[in-house]
């Protein structure tokens, strides 16, 4: 009974875990795309963004109902001292409103018969209400639209902004976790070599060909094998954990599954297309016609745009209070349309509105400063950063060459071993270094690729380049 109560109180749990593990296991990434695509539909910063855009796009609708076409119809009846009145109306927009009032004046008082004591008054007007909504009302619609449009560029430009920013993100630590594991498999295929010449010396040790202190040093080059292994197998679980990290998995320590020869060969499969993409749309950069997209450049201008429309509405608004002629007018139609709008600003709210003026006045100034700043480096940085990609194309030939060179050498070193013209020792040398040029050549593709990767993202074509 306690083993089946025990049971009954377990099982949620484990299959919450299975749940869990069930979910994680379809998160893990099988390459380099769906990496980046399960950043996009999970990760929170990019979901933050989203949720942006369609807020502002959500407020640009509402600001641009404030122009459109509107009709209210509406009926009351009511007392004015002596007098009961009927009235209907239609406004039509936000600009006219038109009225129509009927009236009973009473003679006698309320409880005399209304049909004997009464005399009809009726009239009608048109009220135009564009003078005062021209400087108040429609001036600030105007320019919350003005803004929201502007707003909704700028978001849109962040969100692009922030969508190359995780490219770049998930990009990077997956080209991490992929040299990890090319890495790690290297490091098997050493550790099989290792033991390869181990079982040889042993093999002559025990036919008497060799003394047996011939075994020390294969047998030393195993466990350094081993230990070299181990340590790649760390490297790789904590870089799997940032590229999960990277991707917005939110998940406790999991360790990735044993490097096999078909991830290897997966993985370096990718590689290789990645840079053979890359060589093509780095090649289309290269041309005279090709226009780098300065998405911060395009950020400022927007920038711009606000604290233009902020400086209109403030001079509008200064303007606005100097004139004593519009504190009247203001007042008058105030008390004729019974609106609820006192223009009389004390000296502090005057003060406000020239101090809102100088506050932009210095922002435009700073936005001018750190614009110019920008487009004196921009070109040098498309230059440092095309010479830094360059140079990782030479670095990667030159790896090419020396695993190329090592990998003979090896192999003739074998061949003299075999033949009893070279020592153990000189071949483990060149082993290591063979093993070591392989590491070199990996390291130097997923070196061009993430300084290509940023390359693209300073010319604005990191997102094109992956889309397509």
């Amino acid at each position: 009974m306690r083993g089946c109560f025990l049971t009954k109180a377990i099982l949620p749990f484990i299959l919450i875990y299975l749940t869990i593990t069930g979910s994680l296991a379809k998160a893990l990434p099988s390459n380099l795309k769906s990496a980046i695509d399960y950043a996009f539909t999970h990760h929170p910063t990019i979901l933050h963004a989203k949720l942006d855009l369609d807020k502002i796009q959500y407020d640009v609708s509402v600001e641009e109902q404030q122009f459109l076409p509107k009709l209210f119809l509406h009926s009351e009846a009511f007392y004015e001292k002596d007098t009961y009145y009927q009235s209907q109306g239609v406004t039509l927009g936000p600009l006219m409103h038109w009225q129509f009032v009927t009236g009973t004046k009473i003679t006698g008082n309320l409880g005399t018969d209304l049909r004997k004591n009464h005399q009809d008054i009726s009239r009608a007007g048109i009220y135009i209400k564009q003078p005062l909504i021209k400087h108040v009302g429609k001036k600030i619609n105007q320019n919350n639209l003005i803004q929201a449009n502007i707003q909704k560029d700028i978001l849109r430009l962040n969100y692009d902004i922030t969508s190359e920013d995780l490219i770049m993100h998930v990009s990077s630590s997956y080209f991490n976790y992929a040299q990890m594991t090319l890495s790690e498999g290297r490091q098997q295929s050493g550790l099989d070599q290792a033991k390869k010449y181990l079982n040889q010396v042993n093999f002559l040790i025990e036919t008497g060909r060799l003394p047996k202190n011939e075994a020390e040093q294969p047998a030393l080059y195993v466990e350094t094998q081993e230990s070299q292994l181990e340590e790649s197998k760390q490297r790789l679980a904590f870089h799997y954990l940032m590229l999960l990290k990277s991707m917005g998995v939110v998940t406790p320590a999991i360790q990735p599954n044993e490097t096999s020869a078909d991830t290897v060969a997966r993985l370096t499969q990718e590689i290789e297309a990645l840079l053979l993409a890359f060589k093509k749309q780095y090649a289309y950069t290269l041309q005279e016609d090709f226009m780098p997209l300065d998405k911060e450049d395009k950020l400022y201008s927007y920038q711009k745009k606000i604290i233009a429309q902020n400086k209109l509405v403030a001079e509008d608004e200064t303007k606005w209070d100097m004139n004593l002629e519009g504190y009247a007018s203001a007042r008058q139609r105030e008390n004729q349309y019974g609106l609820n709008l006192s223009l009389d600003l004390p000296i502090n709210d005057k003060l406000r509105r020239y101090q809102s003026l100088y506050h932009i006045e210095v922002e435009k100034l700073k936005l001018n400063d750190n614009q110019n700043l920008h487009d004196f480096y921009y070109p040098k940085k498309i230059i440092f950063e095309r010479q830094e990609v360059e140079s990782k194309f030479k670095q990667l030939t030159l790896a090419h060459k020396m695993k190329e060179l090592s990998e003979k050498s090896l192999k003739t070193a074998e061949l003299k071993w075999q033949a009893g013209r070279t020592t153990l020792f000189e071949l483990i040398q060149l082993s290591n270094q063979h093993q070591q040029s392989e590491l070199d050549l990996i390291k130097a593709k997923i070196n061009v690729l993430n300084s290509g990767f940023v390359y693209f993202k300073t010319v604005g074509v990191l997102t094109q380049f992956w889309m397509h």
